[in-house]
């Protein structure tokens, strides 16, 4: 499916609805870039919008990328009524370009099989933080402990494996499983600071590893796209459940946050 074709099965997705997503905010979200000082940021997948509009009323200068034209244009509507101002821009990430203190992936489409994770790492600034959020399924057969939503895509764990990769290109900060419905608690891995290598203890029964690749359900069907319309409409929907029509799909996500050195 090429970009276009992704691009009008999405719009046209929009334009039967009045309103896809719940229109809060992701929550993770607020809980992982606190104690981050504000400034340029990238909302990749970013719907109608909601997350875009948290961060720029939390300081952040914000550029928000979906790959549908009638999601920006919500968003930008939604951001104007708001009264806060926002770069939308409608454009699958792979052609977005410059250097962002955060880039935040909720639920992202990225084929393992494609460059476009080598693509967002290089939207990161130097000393800025990577947020990669995806849900995860359970499965003892894995390293991780977890098996992707869908096979194909890339996982936090996938990313980490990548990060690691890059030896000390980066520092990753957090790789953790959290429960949806549970803000604080119940988290299956935590990372520590650590580097490249290091392995991030993903407590409990779970190591670290790497396998898993999944991808927003709903909006994900399309190979990489728009990583956060889906999110939108999976994680509002368990986060908050106000998501209109869905059942809980998801019961965790896994939450990979990381700083290139």
């Amino acid at each position: 499916m090429t970009d276009s074709d992704v691009a009008a099965e999405w719009d046209a997705r929009y334009a039967t609805k009045g309103q896809v997503w719940s229109g809060n905010v992701n929550r993770l979200l607020p809980r992982e870039v606190e104690g981050l000082e504000p400034g340029t940021a990238l909302d990749v997948g970013s719907g109608e919008g909601a997350d875009s509009i948290w961060l720029a009323k939390n300081g952040w200068d914000v550029t928000g990328v979906d790959i549908s034209a009638v999601a920006v244009e919500r968003a930008a509507a939604l951001a104007a009524r708001e009264g806060v101002a926002i770069d939308f821009l409608a454009a699958d990430i792979s052609t977005t370009t410059g250097r962002f203190d955060l880039v935040s992936a909720f639920f992202p489409s990225v084929p393992s099989d494609s460059d476009m994770l080598e693509h967002i790492l290089g939207l990161v600034a130097p000393e800025g933080t990577l947020l990669f959020v995806h849900h995860v399924h359970p499965d003892p057969e894995s390293a991780s402990g977890y098996r992707p939503h869908r096979p194909g895509f890339m996982s936090p764990f996938d990313v980490l494996a990548e990060l690691e990769a890059l030896g000390d290109e980066w520092r990753v900060d957090k790789i953790e499983v959290v429960e949806n419905g549970d803000d604080h608690g119940g988290h299956h891995h935590h990372g520590g600071h650590h580097h490249h290598g290091g392995h991030h203890h993903h407590g409990g029964h779970h190591q670290s590893g790497s396998d898993h690749r999944r991808e927003p359900e709903h909006r994900h069907e399309h190979g990489h796209h728009h990583e956060s319309e889906h999110r939108h409409e999976t994680e509002h929907h368990h986060e908050s459940g106000k998501y209109r029509g869905l059942g809980r799909h998801h019961q965790f996500d896994a939450v990979l946050k990381a700083t290139r050195i």
